[in-house]
């Protein structure tokens, strides 16, 4: 266990108690709002991922970041990013490879050890295309059958995510999830410093 936390950097600026912040994050899905706030970040050419904001960021390693999601899929849903903004897997060195690797395996431990998560679902996301997010991230989300349903091409579906609610499965406030993870962290760094 050690060995993942070596050359890991926690947030910067880990939520104090006092922080508040509405967590439209649980809604946006559910209300229909979040492919338009992803249109308007696009439009204007601002990368929501280039701009995190620290108070929800988990840890740093070697130019990555792992964060909340702010548009959560799951419960304790992370997101693993380059800091620089990278676009597909073929822009990654050996160094980003390994950087990834150890944010996703500290971050699966993570959400093991506080929430009691046993099953975990990871999907790394490109850039390009029709996507809502062009920076490259991959997500460690809380798997619970449903959360993915697969077809065949021709059966495909309009959706084929399904809401935590609509499994039975309810999200967490990011809030509670950032906080709950930076106060993990902070007790590994100090049993093994």
């Amino acid at each position: 266990m050690e060995a993942l936390l070596e050359g890991v950097e926690p947030s910067g600026t880990p939520l104090g108690i006092t922080y508040k912040e509405e967590d439209p994050g649980l809604v946006a899905r559910a209300e229909g709002w979040y492919d338009d706030k992803a249109k308007q970040a696009r439009e204007a050419d601002r990368c929501i991922f280039c701009n995190l904001k620290e108070e929800f960021v988990i840890a740093h390693y070697h130019g990555w970041t792992m964060t909340t999601n702010f548009y959560p899929r799951s419960r304790a849903n992370l997101l693993v990013l380059p800091d620089d903004h990278k676009e597909s897997i073929t822009e990654f060195d050996d160094n980003d490879a390994i950087a990834r690797l150890r944010l996703e395996q500290l971050g699966y431990s993570l959400v093991q050890e506080s929430f009691g998560l046993k099953a975990v679902h990871f999907n790394l996301r490109e850039g390009g295309g029709d996507k809502t997010v062009d920076h490259i991230h991959s997500h460690i989300m809380h798997y619970y059958h449903g959360i993915m349903k697969w077809y065949n091409e021709q059966n495909m579906p309009e959706r084929v995510f399904r809401t935590p609610e609509e499994v039975g499965q309810p999200l967490l406030p990011r809030i509670e999830v950032a906080k709950t993870l930076q106060e993990a962290l902070a007790k590994r760094l100090e049993v093994a410093a």
